[in-house]
């Protein structure tokens, strides 16, 4: 689950490398890079890159920075 500038959503991860978020409000394509989440959305986001921490499991609370300002995570 992601929150970012006051909304939050669900973000569906799937093992063939597809992604959906905010009740399909925006999906695209990922790959994983070491510590980093790669995400690119067609005419909106290209290959932009996120580290994440590592060692996270379910229920773990934490806060990245994008290019939105502070996103807080929660792992489902």
């Amino acid at each position: 689950t992601m929150s970012v500038m006051g909304m939050e959503g669900a973000m569906e991860f799937k093992p063939d490398g597809t992604f959906a978020g905010f009740d399909g409000q925006f999906a695209g394509t990922y790959k994983v890079d070491g510590a980093k989440l790669c995400l690119t959305v067609p005419g909106m986001i290209e290959n932009q890159c996120t580290e994440y921490p590592v060692g996270k499991t379910s229920g773990d609370k934490f806060t990245i920075s994008g290019d939105f300002g502070e996103i807080e995570i929660t792992v489902r």
